[in-house]
């Protein structure tokens, strides 16, 4: 009896285990990564590379959610898409709702709410949030290996000290995958999002 009520505490308190966002300096959201412009981040590594090395960069300056990806070693003419979904209120719910949110970023910077993979608000300079470079167009296009991206608090209404959930994403083409962290999180399931907390400094 003992060793289940003290695995079930394990459970417990792994599911309500907190990733901390780490308070950095400010970015210049210019696509030029700068040296040790995000020596200050905390490193997330996408599992089982058989496509490509994907890892992103997390941090914060106070205002903005900052995210640096970076896909290298390719082994193919695969195309490493950047996503990203955000459960605001942390609610857990097992299917999107109205405070949950999709962003991409391709040719444009995309970005939907309370769904995934609504294209309505492309833009290629978004008015709310913002990453850089895109990938060019037709005839221009070329391989992208590092991309940043800011998200203001205000946009998604969380605030520093605040608890929500996060799920980085990469959309890979032609092959049609997609790598989670974690690995068996579920870009449908937002209870299965990690738990984030905006860290006050």
């Amino acid at each position: 009896m003992k060793k289940i009520l003290l695995l079930l505490l394990i459970i417990v308190s792994i599911s309500n285990a907190q990733i901390v966002i780490p308070k950095g300096a400010g970015v210049a959201i210019d696509g030029k990564v700068e040296k040790g412009e995000w020596d200050d981040a905390r490193e997330f590594v996408f599992t089982n590379p058989e496509i490509a090395k994907c890892k992103v960069l997390l941090k914060h300056d106070g205002k903005n959610l900052l995210l640096l990806y970076i896909m290298k070693e390719f082994k193919d003419s695969t195309i490493v898409l950047p996503e990203f979904f955000i459960d605001s209120q942390n609610n857990k719910g097992d299917k999107w709702q109205a405070d949950d949110y999709w962003f991409h970023v391709s040719a444009q910077d995309c970005y939907s709410i309370g769904k995934r993979e609504d294209y309505s608000k492309c833009k290629v300079e978004g008015d709310q949030w913002h990453a850089v470079p895109n990938y060019p167009f037709g005839n221009n296009w070329k391989r992208i290996e590092e991309i940043e991206i800011s998200v203001p608090f205000e946009f998604t209404n969380i605030k520093p000290g605040a608890v929500f959930g996060l799920c980085l994403s990469v959309a890979i083409y032609p092959k049609e995958l997609r790598k989670n962290i974690p690995a068996d999180a579920s870009e449908d399931k937002p209870v299965t999002w990690p738990r984030m907390i905006i860290e006050k400094k």
